[in-house]
Formats: C-alpha cells, sequence, structure tokens
C-alpha cells in the first residue's frame, strides 16, 4: 500500500511540473506578443509624427513660397532662376541632370527639437515645360527618425498676372501657385 502510495506522489509531482511548465511558456508568450505590440505602437507613433512634421514643414515652405510679400526664399528663387544661376532640371541633358539641378535647403533645428521632430530635410528643383515656357518648381520635404520616413512632394507653377502681356517676370507681381502635393 506504502509502495502505491509512492507512485501517486511520484505522478502528482510530475503533473505540477508540466502545469508549471505550460504556464511559464503561456506568459512566455504574452510578453513575446507585448512586446511587438508596444514595438508596433511605437514605430506607428514616429512614422506619424514624421507625417505630420513632413507635412507641417511643408506648408510653411508654401506659405513662404505663395505668399503675397516678397519673402526671403521667393527672393533666392528669382534670384537663382531669373539670374540663368541655376539649371533647370532635365533628366538625361548634359548640365541639368540631378546634381547639377537640385538644391538642398537647410533647417537649422536645435537638438530637442531634432529629437521630437525629426531631421527635416527639403530638396527642390525647377522645370521648365519647353512647350508653353513654364516654369515649375518641385520641392520634396522629408522627415526622418528612428527609421522612419516621410516625403511631401509639392509642384508650383510660376503665374503671371493676366494684364502683364508680355512683361518680363517680376518678383512683386508674378506668383507661385499649388499645382499639385503628393502626401
Amino acid at each position: 500500500m506504502k509502495e502505491n502510495q509512492k507512485k501517486q506522489d511520484g505522478s502528482a509531482l510530475i503533473m505540477v511540473v508540466c502545469l508549471l511548465c505550460v504556464f511559464a511558456a503561456l506568459s512566455l508568450s504574452m510578453t513575446v506578443m507585448a512586446y511587438q505590440t508596444l514595438s508596433q505602437s511605437q514605430q506607428s507613433a514616429t512614422k506619424e509624427q514624421c507625417r505630420i512634421s513632413a507635412i507641417t514643414y511643408s506648408q510653411v515652405l508654401e506659405q513662404e513660397i505663395t505668399s503675397e510679400k516678397t519673402t526671403e526664399i521667393k527672393t533666392y528663387l528669382y534670384n537663382e532662376i531669373h539670374g540663368n544661376t541655376w539649371p533647370y532640371y532635365s533628366q538625361g541633358k548634359s548640365g541639368h541632370e540631378k546634381e547639377d539641378a537640385y538644391r538642398h535647403l537647410t533647417t537649422h533645428l536645435d537638438s530637442l527639437a531634432t529629437t521630437k521632430f525629426g531631421d527635416m530635410s527639403s530638396v527642390m528643383y525647377w522645370e521648365m515645360d519647353g512647350d508653353y515656357g513654364e516654369i515649375v518648381l518641385v520641392m520634396i520635404v522629408t522627415s526622418e527618425q528612428h527609421n522612419q520616413k516621410y516625403s511631401v512632394t509639392t509642384r508650383y507653377e510660376l503665374k503671371k498676372p493676366e494684364d502683364a502681356g508680355d512683361e518680363e517676370w517680376n518678383l512683386d507681381t508674378w506668383k507661385w501657385v499649388v499645382t499639385w502635393q503628393g502626401l
């Protein structure tokens, strides 16, 4: 009888150890799932922050470029394009390739702003529509943070006033107008 009881005591212990192993495996799998969920939510939050930062910065640049007032960036565009010191972009055309035509707009953010908003960069180039002689400015704003990246591309067309006739490009009367924005 004692021998029979010893056999039952051993099987109960094995059963308890097996149950503990099952609970340990379940808790480990729940911990891994919680980590993955947290990681994905942090990635989503970072990507959303990059999206918001890029859109916001793009809107600030849009206000500067399309402003009725003469702004620093409008003056720069006028001097570079009208002064023929900035070649237009035309893929495959010598002297008008990416390395010749792309201009990088520098942004000076302090370390706190960079931590919060990510690394902001802006690239711009302009194209000449050969059929109509229209000038199109393309601005690509990118925000990058923790291996997440978001870009906003905006196209502006230089429009002259209705009453301008054959008037040459005038910084005060001709306006940049948004024609397309890719979010």
